[in-house]
């Protein structure tokens, strides 16, 4: 026949029974997110590495576009200067022009005179 004490030890049995079952799932989901952490800090490491390349390839675009808008610059003045040039010569042969249609003018004077 089971006593008070019996029965109280088997409920007690029972409840350390269930919570080391209840341990050994807690245990396991532990082990388990624990590995997704490692995954997840893992994966993170290697995003850091990418974001580290990328931020290295963009200061070397900056640095490529700094040099392109020097150059386009100088490209830009030299253009301005010929530009100048030019007009210089256009204004050189209007000149010319005026001296030239002038003298012809004083020459078809001179024949008549």
């Amino acid at each position: 026949m089971m006593t008070e004490n019996d029965s109280y030890r088997n409920s007690i049995d029972d409840k350390l029974t269930t919570a080391t079952t209840e341990t050994q799932k807690l245990s396991q989901r532990l082990d388990v997110n624990d590995g997704k952490l490692t995954v997840a800090t893992t994966e993170t490491q290697r995003l850091h590495s990418r974001v580290d390349e990328t931020d290295s390839r963009v200061t070397k675009l900056q640095d490529d576009v700094g040099k392109h808008t020097e150059l386009f610059v100088g490209v830009t003045d030299t253009f301005k200067a010929v530009s100048n040039k030019l007009n210089d010569h256009d204004e050189a042969f209007r000149l010319n022009n005026i001296l030239l249609g002038l003298t012809m003018i004083i020459a078809i004077v001179g024949l008549f005179t």
